[in-house]
């Protein structure tokens, strides 16, 4: 399952925690990739942090009550699962990387990173763990080391999808627009019906200055995702740059409509209708989107403006 990414001035990544039905009870003599972001990870079930531990007993049926739980989306259910999972079976790379999807579902993402550590201490090529830890680093902006996690991901398992399209964010918010559009045209080979990938394809393509294969991007993505909010609020922002106010205000309301609390698409929306000198509209829209974000200073200021101008008889349309 994917999820799109969200994006108005800053690109956030949401890409889902992966899970592993059974991942095998992991290789004992290598270790993993160093990993840790500063956090002291409690010991593993044998008494060491992150050990393998001796006399590993079977733990398919915890495993499978947890993965129940979680396609249920009971996620506490399912990590408790899962540590039972790991208790059973210290040396189950699986159980340790499956409990990890509830803290970081949580925002807890030492905890999280933690079991991932251990995940690919166990089973060095562990592609999925590395997925998942690479997530946490670039939620902590450690963009080197999201990217070497990725890159370890993509060298064990070279069809996740999922992986290129972590870099390709990555690499994107580092300013490589072709290292992103390489790693988004692979994920899209690899799930064509992969909509956020072509949506980061527009951006790199919008960051390289292609602004009409941006827009031919965004549209694509929309077709897979008719209620993709961000798809049309960064087509709106093109459409706006060049003038085609119609269309722009046009995917503004699309992007309001799919993410009622989408702020920055009804201030951008009011801001065509300003510049069309079209101001009790943009009033409208200034105020709403002061109603979901009142602290956002320009659109404060933004409002002042339109205000100023209906004050002056400039009615609008």
């Amino acid at each position: 399952m994917h999820r799109k990414i969200i994006v108005c001035l800053a690109l956030v990544l949401t890409l889902p925690v992966l899970l592993s039905c059974r991942a095998g009870t992991g290789a004992g003599g290598g270790t993993g990739a160093a990993g840790g972001i500063g956090a002291t990870c409690p010991p593993g079930p044998s008494g060491m942090p992150g050990a393998a531990g001796s006399g590993a007993t079977d733990n398919a049926a915890s495993m499978s009550r947890g993965m129940r739980l979680a396609e249920t989306g009971d996620t506490e259910g399912a990590a408790r699962e899962f540590g039972q999972a790991a208790s059973e079976n210290p040396a189950d790379a699986a159980a340790f990387n499956n409990r990890g999807s509830a803290p970081m579902e949580a925002g807890k993402l030492d905890e999280a990173m933690c079991d991932f550590d251990r995940a690919v201490s166990l089973r060095p090529d562990y592609a999925v763990a590395y997925f998942n830890r690479a997530q946490i680093y670039g939620a902590r902006g450690l963009r080197g080391e999201a990217l070497a996690d990725y890159d370890r991901a993509i060298q064990y398992a070279p069809r996740l999808a999922d992986a290129y399209f972590g870099r390709a964010v990555q690499r994107l918010e580092s300013g490589d627009a072709p290292g992103a559009l390489a790693d988004c045209d692979r994920a899209m080979e690899i799930d064509p019906a992969f909509a956020p990938a072509r949506f980061v394809h527009g951006l790199a393509n919008a960051q390289l200055g292609r602004d009409d294969q941006a827009i031919d991007d965004f549209t694509k993505a929309l077709a897979r995702e008719q209620r993709y909010a961000e798809a049309y609020y960064q087509r709106g922002l093109l459409f706006a740059k060049h003038k085609q106010n119609a269309k722009a205000i046009e995917d503004f309301t699309k992007a309001a409509a799919a993410e009622p609390v989408f702020a920055e698409a009804l201030r951008q929306r009011g801001r065509v209708h300003a510049s069309l000198g079209n101001h009790k509209q943009a009033v409208a829209d200034f105020a709403k989107a002061l109603e979901i974000d009142p602290s956002d200073k320009e659109t404060q200021a933004d409002l002042a403006r339109s205000q100023a101008a209906l004050g002056n008889g400039k009615k609008g349309k």
